[in-house]
């Protein structure tokens, strides 16, 4: 959509510097700075100011603690996971072998790999997903 075309140049008036400084000043008239912040914020409404006192004294539940796997094929999937990357700089920053760095990078994809493979693949029926 094209805005529609102002007056062509020819047909605009001639507005001396004083003309133009009075459109100006008759502009910003309204705009002195004079405006107290008062006359900005809304009026307290002690219903609204009442749920905020009671939303200060929430203190959110600790979460729980995270579940360690107790089967061996888990923990080792986990540690490769992690520990593969950190393995792989630790190989780099010390100059060790390049089939050291391999090896790091090798159990980063198999540990990812048997994590993922190790999800359940199939969804539970009384399940309705993410509730808010």
């Amino acid at each position: 959509m094209a805005s529609e075309p102002g007056p062509p140049e020819s047909e605009k008036p001639d507005l001396t510097a004083q003309q133009e400084k009075r459109a100006w000043d008759a502009i910003v008239a309204d705009l002195s700075g004079t405006l107290d912040i008062a006359d900005v914020l809304p009026t307290p409404d002690p219903v609204i100011d009442e749920l905020l006192e009671d939303e200060r004294d929430y203190e959110p539940p600790h979460p729980p603690p995270l579940k360690v796997p107790h089967d061996v094929v888990a923990r080792f999937a986990w540690a490769g996971a992690l520990g593969g990357p950190v393995f792989v700089f630790i190989a780099y920053a010390i100059d060790l072998p390049r089939w050291l760095g391999a090896v790091g990078v090798m159990a980063s994809i198999a540990g990812f790999g048997t994590l993922v493979a190790r999800l359940p693949h199939e969804r539970d029926d009384d399940d309705d997903g993410a509730v808010v």
